[in-house]
């Protein structure tokens, strides 16, 4: 096991990639630094200093933990229904094509297979889930594009290959203003305060059925997805 985790922590340095194991308790290991590192190319995001950051953070989020893993989707009014399903539905129809790794490093998501190798050792070693976030070497600075989502999350297969199960998309490129949530109370922006908080970011997964509850969860893994 120390050998699984050195290996993990060795990959993940190579890349200059902070990750972790999940805390006691959890059923998985997964990208500990989901919120940062991420290159920048905003300008306004980029000449803020960090307490600027974290006061916009905090204003237009909540911190994972403080606030229920799903959001309450009967809360939603039909039109923020609608617009949270018309979101899952275009991402999910726009990175289709990111199911294979080729297509996907193509559009400038670049599995690195140190980190890739590093959690199917820890799969092998543990049995248990494994998540990884790819995130795209170029953004373009708008916000829940679905065509263009600032990670891919990928879930690792009992076959050794990986399988898109979500997005990950940040807010950075509205900062200082309040980040668009079409969904309203189903649309939350949220952050990891041991994390840095540099960050806000929306999960989206791709659930069977499109269940808005589990498709905008903060945390599968804590639902058993």
């Amino acid at each position: 096991m120390a050998v699984v985790i050195a290996v993990v922590v060795f990959a993940a340095a190579a890349v200059g990639v902070v990750m972790g194991l999940a805390a006691a308790g959890d059923p998985g290991v997964r990208t500990m630094d989901k919120m940062l590192p991420f290159k920048q190319d905003f300008a306004a995001y980029n000449a803020a200093s960090v307490a600027d950051i974290r006061a916009w953070v905090q204003q237009y989020g909540k911190a994972a933990g403080s606030i229920p893993n799903m959001p309450d989707v009967d809360a939603a009014t039909p039109e923020e229904r609608a617009a949270a399903t018309d979101l899952l539905n275009r991402t999910e129809a726009g990175t289709a094509a990111f199911n294979d790794p080729a297509a996907a490093k193509a559009a400038g998501y670049d599995i690195n297979p140190l980190i890739a190798n590093a959690y199917r050792a820890y799969h092998g070693a543990t049995g248990k889930p494994a998540m990884m976030h790819v995130q795209k070497a170029h953004r373009t600075g708008a916000v829940l594009d679905p065509n263009a989502p600032d990670d891919l999350m990928y879930d690792l297969q009992s076959d050794g290959s990986w399988k898109l199960d979500g997005v990950m998309f940040l807010a950075d490129g509205a900062y200082p203003g309040p980040p668009p949530t079409p969904g309203g109370p189903i649309t939350r922006w949220h952050y990891h305060p041991r994390m840095a908080m540099k960050h806000l970011a929306m999960h989206l997964f791709f659930v069977p059925g499109n269940d808005l509850a589990m498709a905008y969860t903060i945390d599968m893994d804590m639902d058993g997805m």
